[in-house]
């Protein structure tokens, strides 16, 4: 209708007039729409000769039609509004759109659906839905177009991801204040021009339609079988995202070791600073002191003296023994530093010192250096960077074994991060004490003369802090190799047997490798996180509950784990007196069976690894 009014008004706007029949046809039609939403189920032929016949005697025009029905005659109509209705405001409602799934297609509704977890109901909440690029019917659009639209109700989706959406559609007010672009795009060019024209010539109103109630929506979806692959895929690929960044975040944790800042000489464990054994009169300082006047008598290359013993609770659970640094002042190692410490940390150079100190399962010792036939003397310097957000002195370490040294400071409120006031007081570790041991010269030998993993470490200039030697140590003796997809340190040599390309997926629990779990896990003594998933596997087994990709992992590892020992010749029920070695090398040859990276949470459900973490409070008190 609007094309045809454009092409009869096209000769008279030639003439700087309006065409007659536009004008009648712009009053006409919204009345005949009026009517229509006044009285519903009349057709549009009979609306429109009843108002053709009656319209003169409307006593404000078309601002006395507000009702728009969103029929086929609501587009002329709504424009007839904004050419004649001086601004009145109108009202429609919006259950008379008709709108369905299949003319109602929302990216932001989609997104939200396929976002909905499976398996349960969910609630849908989605707002501001542009009216553009969600209603496929054009003639609609044609007058509400600068809308938006809210979508609320509930998802039900299966296990698979099959889901059907019901709710309710409801719509923001229209403001029509000028031609809308699909209106124009409808009638074409030359004619969206002419609607122009006569908008322009007869002083155009903008005015608000109110969209009244709201409509109700079904959506379902039922998933081929091509994109029932693919959303197994996508859920995998964010549990495995998932259990990575919960391995990385372990791994840092049970790495990290927080250190004071200064003037002190400290063992720490990740949980904090390790002590001396009750009633002991060992001091890291003192022994320290012994260990340099002992070996200031001895004249032969390769010489080391012990200075503390390190003891581990047992049993332990799992046989997991955590690792250690020792950091003191550097200049009790080394009294005579070179002043440009900060530009040998700046190049990632090296210091020659006297004395270095290597760590192990069992204990730390000092051992002298030489240029030449014995330890070397070249200790790396490594600079510290400053944390804002931790509030520390910063370093992570690369390569084998990495590790993360941090110093926290106490920073008055008014001072700079630059110059801490004093360091915090680390919380104290109880997992290990420190034992005295008698301080003699022993020979420090050949094969362990490249096991040094320490540094000296240096603060920023300005932060008046003097640099600090530190070393860290593996508490597993012979753990020499990185495994390549576990990432932890072990000897396969002593791993029961090489390395088989293993799959944990297509594991199956039976009694018997119930069985074998129990008998293995035993040796460790009680676990109340190995408790956990042993009573998951006897539920999985009498269909009390689906087995789990974790549940599969614990299995198969701990039934593997078992074979690696009964290889090495290792008796069931027997933890060998070895630091936990042993375990450490067949649990680190189990993961590379498996292809698995290093992560309790790939093994534990959080129910188990919550049980365990209750488990270590109550022991340690």
């Amino acid at each position: 209708m609007l094309i045809k009014l454009a092409d009869e008004q096209l000769n008279w706007s030639q003439n700087g007039n309006v065409a007659p029949g536009f004008t009648y046809d712009l009053q006409v039609v919204p009345y005949a729409d009026y009517y229509i939403f006044l009285h519903p189920g009349n057709d549009v032929n009979g609306a429109l000769y009843y108002a053709s016949t009656n319209y003169v005697q409307l006593t404000n025009g078309v601002a006395a039609c507000p009702g728009l029905t969103g029929n086929q005659l609501t587009p002329v109509a709504a424009f007839g509004h904004f050419v004649y209705g001086h601004g009145a405001a109108a009202e429609t409602s919006i259950a008379s759109f008709g709108l369905n799934s299949s003319n109602f297609s929302s990216p932001l509704l989609d997104a939200a659906l396929a976002a909905a977890p499976v398996g349960t109901v969910t609630p849908i909440l989605v707002e501001s839905i542009p009216a553009v690029g969600s209603v496929s019917d054009w003639q609609l659009l044609s007058w509400i177009e600068n809308t938006s639209f809210k979508v609320e109700g509930t998802v039900n989706k299966d296990a698979v991801g099959n889901y059907q959406f019901d709710g309710k559609i409801s719509a923001g007010n229209v403001t029509y204040n000028t031609i809308p672009e699909n209106l124009k795009t409808a009638v074409g060019e030359a004619a969206a021009t002419q609607l122009q024209y006569v908008a322009q010539n007869l002083n155009a109103t903008p005015f608000e339609i109110t969209i009244n109630g709201d409509t109700p929506v079904t959506i379902s979806k039922q998933l081929t079988p091509e994109e029932v692959a693919a959303a197994n895929a996508a859920a995998a690929a964010v549990a495995a995202a998932a259990a990575e960044a919960a391995r990385v975040a372990a791994f840092k944790t049970a790495h990290t070791f927080k250190l004071p800042a200064a003037g002190a000489t400290q063992l720490s464990a990740a949980g904090g600073s390790v002590v001396a054994a009750a009633g002991s009169q060992i001091t890291l300082e003192g022994a320290l002191q012994a260990g340099r006047a002992v070996l200031g008598t001895v004249f032969s290359s390769a010489t080391a003296v012990g200075l503390f013993a390190l003891l581990y609770p047992s049993p332990l659970g799992n046989g997991e023994l955590p690792p250690t640094t020792l950091n003191l002042p550097a200049k009790d190692l080394a009294p005579n530093l070179p002043a440009n410490l900060q530009d040998v940390a700046a190049a990632g150079g090296t210091v020659d010192v006297p004395y270095r100190i290597i760590g192990d399962q069992s204990k730390y010792s000092l051992v002298n250096t030489q240029a030449t036939g014995g330890v070397s003397p070249a200790v790396p310097v490594r600079a510290l960077v400053f944390d804002p957000v931790a509030n520390a002195y910063t370093f992570t370490g690369v390569g084998a074994e990495p590790f993360i040294l941090t110093f926290p400071i106490a920073v008055p409120g008014n001072s700079s991060t630059a110059t801490p006031a004093q360091p915090v007081q680390n919380p104290v570790y109880t997992g290990i004490t420190l034992t005295p041991v008698e301080i003699e010269a022993e020979p420090f030998p050949a094969a362990e003369q490249s096991g040094f993993r320490d540094g000296i470490y240096v603060y920023p200039a300005d932060s008046g802090l003097p640099p600090i030697y530190a070393v860290y140590s593996n508490p597993y003796e012979g753990a020499d190799t990185k495994g390549e997809y576990s990432g932890r340190m072990y000897n396969p040599d002593k791993a029961g047997g090489p390395t088989q390309n293993l799959d944990w997926t297509t594991a199956t629990v039976t009694q018997e490798g119930i069985d074998l779990v129990k008998l293995h896990t035993g040796r460790f003594g009680p676990s109340d996180a190995n408790a956990v998933m042993i009573d998951r596997l006897e539920k999985i087994l009498s269909g009390e509950m689906a087995v789990t990709d974790i549940d599969k992992r614990f299995y198969t590892h701990e039934t593997r784990e078992l074979e690696r020992y009964r290889a090495l010749g290792i008796a069931d029920g027997v933890s060998p007196a070895d630091s936990g070695a042993t375990w450490n090398n067949a649990h680190a040859a189990t993961l590379e069976d498996y292809k698995l990276k290093d992560g309790q949470n790939l093994f534990y459900t959080p129910e188990a690894l919550e049980a365990g973490r209750i488990q270590d409070e109550r022991e340690a008190k």
